[in-house]
């Protein structure tokens, strides 16, 4: 038999390099990648060899993480037949090797793969549609080379039959709407794909210098804003749940409910679920399924309690038996010094990290401060923002999300205040939308959350009817540029055809030692300059944009993008639209958004009687 790779995908781990840890590590040399394999006749997945050694071999030795053709995959028995392909996904844990051999049989030669990097990427890929079943691709590519090149075409391979995930058959190819990927640059297709069955898929990319190629879950993206654990005994009482509403929840981590799932309450207050979804025939189902965020059972791996972090291979293996579902899988990552080796092993990755008075993995007294001070009740906002970047990279070009810290009401970290400030929850969750993730989920919104900190209410009411105004370009988008300026600003891009999202996220804070809090001081002027991909250049509109309004500002376009002068401090976000009329458009949608919210009265920040409601809910047995 004659083995042929037609195409790879290697992407290299990106670790964090600023957090400070008791235990560092050094960065992964690694990658996971993907070789894209058919043969002349059939031939069963885990009968391949590398190198020599079978799947089994590789992971003993330590060289891989995980794999997805182990001996014991459910799939591990079904023959690829010719005309169709398979994806052989590994990740190297080890230095990446410049080529791998990809063998039949030991006693033949096999085949010579080189495993180097492409300077083309796809740097983002996500489905969009109305209804469960999207119905369109959204593509960005990013061209490193110093030359440009021509986008020929782009095709998606999917299974034949949805009961074998990892056979994959063409469909015929789409013509991308933008042809040319610069020099040094990104370009936005928009794809018309028709319904998409949800299972996975592969994306080819013709261009004129060979092909790209990634494997992904084709799920409809929308962006969910989960209360994360907000207890399920509390879901029958209306107040909270219209408090739920109010700051824009539309997800939980929650199974079918009695009392609330079979009953209007679902319907008049719904939240999707995020959650085991077993039995899984209660969950994937026509009435169910579009209510589902993901499947989430494994808690926190990387932790395991006393037996140790959960091995990767043990992760793929309980995650698999998902791959003939409907459902995305999803894994809470914990602890940044190891998430490469568990690189690209759920359908929908996420992670936890919270900055003031809770539990981390890093160590905050190992932070520097201004006049040499050192605390342990909090450590850099900022960091945030890395940690979302090197899951993103990971991952690529899958959408991730993020757990932001929100007021959990059993924390009691070192300082008297046993929550976030409002300012300091704000920072966290924008370092975290600013680097481009598709749902963030609040750790933890029970009713005795906003009773305890009912300062937090309107913040977090502030950046929901925010991430709702602006939701269209986080899905469609995709993150082409991060700088920290010495002026202690961060800023970063989100580009899309529909326009580029520009953050200017402020580092210029101090910790009061007294209180125990991060404060910022009073806004500055300053002058952002936001360079964009050469299809939003000289934009006709930008406008700043928050949860009070829709406010011109001072800006001009320059050789790369454009550059704005304001007085700001903590986040500022701007809009550059290829159109006019996007200011009307916006503040036309924020009004909606605003009289959405008027629905529900419940206000525990502003009144009394309201904290007390949630207080007897929170006494519920």
């Amino acid at each position: 038999m004659a083995v042929e790779v037609v195409g790879v995908s290697v992407t290299p781990h990106v670790s964090v390099q600023t957090l400070k840890f008791f235990r560092p590590v050094p960065p992964s040399p690694g990658a996971l990648v993907r070789l894209i394999v058919r043969g002349d006749s059939p031939f069963r997945r885990p009968d391949l060899l590398i190198e020599g050694e079978n799947p089994a071999e590789r992971l003993a030795s330590g060289s891989w993480g995980w794999c997805d053709f182990p001996h014991d995959a459910p799939d591990a028995a079904v023959q690829v037949v010719p005309g169709q392909l398979t994806v052989l996904t590994f990740n190297q844990l080890t230095a990446l090797p410049e080529s791998v051999t990809l063998q039949w049989d030991e006693d033949q030669p096999g085949v010579r793969v080189p495993l180097k990097p492409s300077e083309q990427t796809i740097a983002a890929a996500t489905f969009l549609g109305e209804g469960v079943q999207p119905d369109r691709l959204i593509l960005h590519l990013e061209n490193r080379a110093k030359a440009q090149v021509r986008v020929e075409s782009v095709r998606l391979w999917l299974p034949a039959d949805p009961k074998f995930p990892n056979r994959f058959s063409p469909t015929p190819p789409l013509a991308p709407d933008m042809r040319t990927l610069p020099a040094h640059d990104f370009c936005a297709l928009t794809l018309e794909t028709g319904k998409l069955p949800l299972t996975y898929c592969l994306i080819e990319v013709k261009l004129s210098t060979g092909f790209l190629w990634a494997h992904q879950r084709i799920k409809r993206e929308a962006f969910d804003i989960s209360g994360g654990w907000v207890g399920e005994k509390y879901l029958t009482d209306e107040p909270y749940l219209q408090a739920l509403k109010k700051v824009h929840i539309n997800a939980a981590h929650i199974p079918l409910v009695p009392g609330y799932s079979d009953t209007a309450l679902s319907e008049k207050y719904p939240l999707k679920h995020f959650h085991a979804c077993q039995p899984l025939a209660s969950y994937d189902n026509e009435r169910v399924l579009p209510k589902v965020h993901a499947v989430e059972f494994l808690g926190e791996p990387q932790y395991g309690g006393r037996k140790g972090p959960t091995a990767p291979q043990e992760v793929w293996s309980k995650l698999a038996p998902f791959a003939t579902s409907r459902l995305a899988t999803t894994v809470t990552w914990s602890d940044p010094r190891y998430w490469c080796r568990y690189a690209g092993i759920s359908d929908f990755p996420h992670y936890d990290a919270y900055r003031v008075c809770a539990p981390a993995t890093d160590s905050w007294r190992g932070y520097d401060w201004p006049g040499g001070v050192k605390i342990a009740w909090g450590a850099p906002l900022e960091t945030i923002g890395e940690l979302c970047r090197s899951l993103r990279e990971c991952y690529k070009p899958a959408p991730t999300a993020y757990w932001s810290q929100g007021p959990h009401d059993d924390w009691n970290g070192w300082r008297p205040r046993g929550a976030p400030t409002p300012d300091e929850l704000r920072l966290q969750a924008y370092h975290a939308l600013a680097s481009r993730i598709t749902s963030l989920y609040w750790f933890n919104l029970k009713p005795i959350s906003w009773v305890k900190f009912p300062d937090t209410f309107p913040e977090m009411q502030r950046i929901g009817r925010e991430i709702r105004l602006l939701e269209p370009f986080y899905l469609e988008g995709a993150a082409t540029h991060f700088a920290a300026t010495k002026d202690k600003w961060e800023l970063s891009v989100i580009a899309s055809s529909r326009g580029a999202l520009c953050f200017a996220c402020d580092t210029a804070y101090t910790p009061e030692l007294e209180k125990k809090v991060f404060v910022f001081g009073a806004p500055r002027a300053a002058v952002f300059a936001f360079p964009l991909p050469g299809y939003l250049q000289k934009p006709a509109e930008v406008v700043r944009v928050d949860a009070d309004g829709v406010t011109s500002v001072v800006w001009k376009a320059t050789k790369t993008g454009i550059e704005v002068r304001d007085t700001q401090h903590k986040v500022a976000i701007y809009v550059a639209s290829r159109q006019k009329g996007l200011a009307e458009r916006l503040e036309r949608r924020r009004q909606e958004l605003l009289a959405d919210e008027a629905r529900f009265a419940i206000d525990p920040s502003e009144r009394p009687a309201d904290r007390e409601t949630l207080r007897q809910i929170s006494e519920k047995k």
